[in-house]
């Protein structure tokens, strides 16, 4: 295997998790902030969401 079928191995993998954790949170709780000065659920999946674009 190449290194860049890895990295993409690697990124689909990724992809795949964080897209089953989006949908495994409830929506009701995507603003919730669990530790003061950390990110909220959502504000997180928009990073990662938008940075990869």
């Amino acid at each position: 295997m190449t290194t860049t079928e890895e990295l993409i191995k690697v990124l689909e993998n990724s992809r795949t998790y964080t897209l089953a954790m989006a949908e495994a949170m409830p929506e009701e709780t995507f603003d919730h902030q669990i530790v003061k000065d950390h990110w909220k659920f959502n504000d997180l999946i928009n990073h990662i969401a938008y940075s990869i674009v």
